[in-house]
């Protein structure tokens, strides 16, 4: 039996605004931002979100690291509120958190925040100076990013005058009462690391040296930065299974990787045939031993004969 007169709607719970002992008073700038793959769940248990579990969102392409913020402004706007005949006001729906931010970080920066634009993509962890600001699901059993709607990135501002280059993004949160109710904030030290420590992936870029021909056995390649072809990062990937060759879509055995004086990565494989299709890149997102994260581009080839 459904009791309708119970179906009504009063008003929430009204918390208690002392302030207690030591509460949190502020949470310090705001320095970066971490973008997490929709629906992302950080954590069920407390202390669940480990620098392994952190780490482990980044190798696998769920999460993206945007540091070094230089400003922000905050653009939400006021709630939105109905005024009667008779003058009395009433709140019709609450104003939707939004901030332009800012950052310095350079061309090959902004082509990055490109690439991440979109709607209702990410989740969204706030990076303050002493701490992280995460959401919570309604039961507050999880922990997780704020919901995300609008990602957006403007075009790069050059330098103008005293003003120097310039990036900046847009957020809107998707969820007012989330950010306002479900949120959490975890200092650093109870967290046990600090994500403003731990840099986004390194972009890399492959370039086959030569043609391969037929019977080839041997792939050579160069591996740089994207963004500056002067740096090597060759030397950084000698293990097989730092790399992926794919012929005529699967992938195929390294037996060996070497690195010249030059810095050549050569890559021993089996025996190529004529006309096969030939594909070279980082195998995934790959960890340096210095915990940098790096992918690269996918360079394609025809085996000729």
């Amino acid at each position: 039996m459904i009791l309708f007169q119970e179906l009504g709607q009063c008003e929430g719970v009204v918390l208690g605004a002392g302030r207690g002992t030591c509460p949190i008073g502020d949470l310090g700038d705001l320095l970066g931002l971490g973008l997490n793959a929709k629906g992302t769940i950080l954590a069920t248990t407390a202390g669940g979100y480990t620098e392994t579990v952190f780490r482990n969102l980044i190798t696998t392409g769920k999460k993206h690291q945007l540091l070094n913020i230089d400003s922000f402004e905050d653009a939400t706007p006021e709630n939105e509120r109905y005024t009667s005949p008779q003058g009395f006001m009433k709140s019709v729906r609450e104003g939707k958190p939004m901030y332009n931010i800012n950052f310095r970080n350079g061309y090959c920066f902004d082509k990055a925040l490109q690439s991440m634009k979109g709607q209702d993509r990410w989740d969204v962890e706030l990076y303050f100076s002493t701490g992280v600001l995460f959401a919570t699901n309604s039961a507050g059993t999880q922990l997780k990013g704020f919901n995300l709607g609008m990602f957006d990135a403007n075009v790069f501002k050059f330098l103008s005058g005293t003003d120097t280059e310039f990036s900046r993004i847009s957020l809107q949160f998707k969820d007012a009462s989330e950010f306002t109710e479900k949120w959490v904030f975890i200092p650093y030290e109870v967290l046990g690391y600090n994500p403003l420590e731990i840099d986004d992936v390194i972009q890399t870029n492959v370039v086959l040296n030569s043609n391969l021909e037929d019977s080839e056995t041997v792939v050579d390649v160069t591996l740089t930065d994207s963004c500056n072809n002067s740096i090597s990062y060759a030397s950084l990937f000698d293990q097989v299974g730092d790399w992926s060759v794919l012929v005529d879509g699967e992938s195929v055995t390294i037996s060996a990787v070497s690195i010249s004086i030059d810095n050549v990565v050569s890559l021993t494989i089996p025996a190529l045939g004529t006309s096969q299709i030939v594909k070279v890149s980082l195998n995934g997102i790959v960890e340096d031993a210095e915990m940098k994260y790096y992918k690269s581009n996918t360079v394609t080839t025809t085996v000729v004969a």
